[in-house]
């Protein structure tokens, strides 16, 4: 019996999801599990500035390859799936500005080296700051290989990606336990080397393909930055907004306590991870959906599915949460308590990243820059007044009280996006324009 064409269509869809969530979730847990093994062999301050560390390096992806990669997402699935042209075009470009953008950051880091050492790291002087740029970079270009997969409809490639990545990391950081050689510094090295492995094999296999027979176009690189211009500001504001949490409870407090925050972060971290793995499959799909006028419909159906799924799961921590102290060692049970206040916050996370976010930055982008821009300095108010007051206590409550505001905020405002926004995407006029 053959399938329909709406039964092909959900089908293909599951198979698509499977291929790349399964894999992302296995990254996921290895993360996890990374991060659980290291707070067994580290201080709580040695852990904290590992942790600021690998922020950082996470800040660099949410920002420069959230912002590039949609992007280029964006340009080149309004070309159309025949014109391959311009899509290896947007790769090209979307390299380039990556790594314009990281050599701007090199600049910035030696020049205020010591400053950010004496601010965030209470003079740790052995902070592994070049490392941490070094393998934001390669991260960044790993993402580009990702996205060649997903606008090539590769997802198997795409998912192998994230499981080698994980492998990697899990491989060297278990050569640095056997040679007793754990230290920061040592895992930044890892976290550079697994990602520039990983993006050597694609470019001699995949990616000089784009880069030998594509013309480099700069006339589609200064589209690209005009296009992700919006996206680079959001993310912006938007990356200091969820990731500045820890750097403020470092600069506030101590390592110790900061390596507390990261603890409980790492836990807490894991259902807006699995809401940003599940964006992949989404995100190519929103603008047909939204020019076909299915996309409220579309909406309405997966963000009461989220929803119902987060409060299970905030019901079932609840329950739980005796059963995670033996996750943890006992230096680190302090942050158990941070985890429950965290939680609310984390699971709007997993319910906004799948759709909701990358719909608005497609239709409403400004609006996430106002946003966000009109929280910093309630937020860098509220940690300057309660943190000191309230520890550590006092940033969880601030953290996940600004993730449920924005949650909210950002998804009425996509619902009435989607039900008055105008059918023309000037984008397409200026796709044609340069295909010419």
């Amino acid at each position: 019996m053959m399938l329909s064409s709406p039964s092909k269509s959900k089908t293909l869809f599951l198979q698509q999801a499977a291929l790349v969530i399964l894999p992302k979730l296995l990254a996921g847990v290895g993360t996890a599990c990374i991060g659980l093994v290291l707070m067994r062999f580290m201080a709580p301050a040695e852990f904290g500035v590992l942790s600021l560390c690998l922020s950082g390096l996470l800040m660099m992806d949410g920002l420069l390859g959230s912002a590039f990669d949609l992007a280029t997402v964006r340009i080149a699935t309004h070309s159309g799936e025949g014109d391959r042209t311009i899509s290896h075009q947007a790769q090209e470009s979307c390299v380039a500005l990556k790594l314009g953008a990281v050599s701007i950051a090199a600049l910035l880091l030696i020049s205020f080296h010591q400053l950010l050492l004496h601010t965030f790291f209470n003079g740790y002087a052995n902070a592994p700051l070049t490392l941490t740029l070094l393998s934001g970079c390669a991260v960044l270009l790993l993402r580009s290989a990702q996205i060649h997969f997903q606008l090539e409809k590769r997802f198997s490639s795409y998912g192998l990606i994230d499981l080698g990545h994980s492998g990697l990391k899990i491989l060297g950081i278990g050569c640095l336990i056997a040679t007793a050689k754990l230290t920061p510094s040592h895992v930044m090295a890892v976290y550079l080397v697994a990602p520039s492995t990983l993006v050597l094999l694609w470019g001699i296999r995949k990616g000089r393909q784009i880069f030998t027979q594509t013309v480099f176009s700069f006339a589609m690189t200064r589209q690209m930055f005009g296009q992700a211009r919006w996206y680079l500001l959001t993310f912006g504001i938007g990356t200091l907004v969820a990731r500045g949490d820890l750097w403020l409870v470092a600069h506030y407090t101590d390592m110790h306590t900061a390596g507390m925050y990261s603890a409980a972060q790492l836990l807490a971290l894991i259902p807006p991870m699995i809401g940003t793995y599940l964006s992949v499959v989404v995100s190519p799909r929103i603008m047909p959906l939204f020019n076909s006028g299915k996309l409220l419909a579309f909406t309405g159906r997966v963000q009461s599915s989220l929803l119902l799924l987060s409060i299970a799961g905030y019901v079932m921590a609840l329950t739980l949460l005796p059963r995670f102290s033996p996750l943890l060692p006992p230096k680190f049970h302090e942050a158990l308590p941070l985890l429950l206040i965290l939680l609310p916050g984390a699971l709007a996370g997993f319910v906004c990243f799948p759709l909701t976010l990358t719909t608005l930055m497609f239709l409403r982008p400004r609006f996430l820059v106002f946003l966000d821009a009109a929280t910093v300095p309630i937020i860098l108010a509220a940690y300057a007044l309660l943190v000191p007051r309230f520890g550590v206590i006092g940033a969880a409550w601030v953290s996940s009280s600004v993730a449920l505001g924005r949650a909210l905020a950002v998804q009425l405002v996509v619902l009435l996006s989607i039900r008055h926004a105008p059918l023309t995407i000037p984008l397409v006029e200026e796709l044609q324009l340069t295909a010419i």
